[in-house]
């Protein structure tokens, strides 16, 4: 799992799979910035949301040509993507 905090990530052409935690599975974005692309977020388990990501309080991440699947939030919201305070934005091509 990778968890980044006021920093910039940079994750290209990675597979991430098979993690849990709290909030954020396979992913957790807070505050920060960065790219994840070509990459693929795979049966992942959250406690509480964001089974495959997390993102809160982004202030430019782009998320683009991934695939987000199977993965699971055991409490409120999002088993794939969950977002809060920020606009999320989707490439798609």
């Amino acid at each position: 799992a990778c968890f980044g905090e006021r920093s910039v990530v940079h994750l290209e052409q990675s597979v991430v799979e098979d993690n849990q935690a709290e909030r954020g599975g396979g992913l957790a974005f807070l505050s920060c910035a960065g790219v994840l692309s070509a990459s693929e977020v795979r049966e992942n388990e959250s406690l509480d949301s964001g089974g495959g990501i997390f993102c809160s309080h982004v202030t430019d991440l782009q998320i683009r040509g991934n695939l987000v699947r199977n993965n699971t939030a055991h409490g409120y919201y999002a088993g794939g993507i969950f977002t809060a305070e920020w606009e999320l934005v989707f490439w798609v091509w």
